[in-house]
């Protein structure tokens, strides 16, 4: 999603957007989270194990966090994670849009949108021994019909 971004010289938001209002794309499913269930969205993530977190800052850094998403906290208006390992701050106040993204057998993901359309951080599921998890993969896409309002396809 990040090339086709880079080469239309769009934001990602613009592309989670315009494929979540087409029907799946190739192997490309995205679909928008109901504005009312950001938080249900994000605690939806509990169901499905260890998750790699991904944040990127516009400089080109790419941070990529192995976590469990029970672990998060909000306080007032930040989204935290504290343990050993390290600690993450979101200003989830930042997070304007939430998008199911997936393509399929390669990557499943929640993202978390700015209001310009910028990734404030993505959750992905991770494969364990090479293969998705099938109990994993059902909690997925029940939230994303329960939050979205469809199923996948």
């Amino acid at each position: 999603l990040e090339k086709a971004a880079d080469y239309f010289k769009v934001s990602l938001g613009e592309v989670l957007s315009e494929l979540s209002i087409r029907e799946a794309t190739g192997v490309h499913q995205v679909k928008e989270v109901n504005k009312d269930a950001f938080l249900t969205a994000l605690e939806s993530s509990h169901d499905w194990g260890k998750l790699r977190g991904i944040i990127r800052t516009d400089s080109g850094a790419i941070t990529e966090l192995f976590l469990n998403s029970r672990e998060f906290e909000l306080r007032k208006q930040w989204l935290n994670i504290e343990n050993e390992a390290f600690h993450l701050h979101i200003n989830w106040g930042n997070v304007k849009r939430v998008y199911f993204a997936s393509r399929e057998s390669l990557n499943y993901s929640l993202n978390f949108v700015d209001d310009f359309g910028k990734l404030v951080f993505r959750l992905s599921l991770m494969k364990q021994e090479g293969q998705f998890n099938p109990t994993t993969l059902q909690a997925y896409f029940e939230a994303q019909k329960n939050l979205t309002g469809s199923a996948d396809d």
